[in-house]
C-alpha cells in the first residue's frame, strides 16, 4: 500500500511543478499553446511521468501542440526537477487527453435525450370529432 500512496504523492508533485514550470517558463516552441494539465501518472518505479493534457482555447491541431509538448520535456523535466526533491526527477510524456472529449460526447448525447424527452408529444390522431 506505500507503493501506492507514494506514487500519489509523487504525481501530485509532479502535477504542481509542471504547471508552475508552465506558468512561469513556457517553451519557446510556437506548437505550444496554453494547456491544461487534467492528471499526471507516475510509474511504479517514479522514473517515468505520463501527463495528460487538454489545449485551452482553440488550438489548431491539438497533436502539434503534443508534438511541442514532447520536443520540450527535457526542458520542462529540468527546471521542473529544481522543485521536486528526489533523486531522480521522472522523464516527461505528454498525452492529448482524450478521455473529456468521450465524456463530453456523453454528456452532450444525454442533454440531447432529456431534451427529446421534455417536448411536448404531437398528437396526429386527435381530431375534435
Amino acid at each position: 500500500m506505500s507503493d501506492f500512496s507514494r506514487t500519489e504523492r509523487v504525481s501530485t508533485q509532479v502535477h504542481r511543478a509542471l504547471s508552475e514550470v508552465l506558468l512561469r517558463n513556457p517553451p519557446r516552441d510556437p506548437r505550444v499553446t496554453s494547456i491544461s494539465i487534467l492528471r499526471v501518472k507516475v510509474s511504479p518505479d517514479l522514473r517515468l511521468a505520463r501527463v495528460y493534457f487538454l489545449p485551452l482555447g482553440h488550438a489548431e491541431n491539438p497533436l502539434d501542440v503534443q508534438a511541442g509538448l514532447r520536443s520540450a520535456s527535457g526542458y520542462l523535466g529540468k527546471l521542473m526537477s529544481k522543485s521536486l526533491r528526489m533523486k531522480y526527477s521522472p522523464k516527461l510524456e505528454f498525452y492529448l487527453d482524450e478521455q473529456q472529449d468521450q465524456v463530453a460526447s456523453v454528456i452532450d448525447t444525454l442533454n440531447a435525450l432529456s431534451e427529446e424527452s421534455n417536448q411536448p408529444v404531437d398528437n396526429h390522431g386527435d381530431s375534435d370529432e
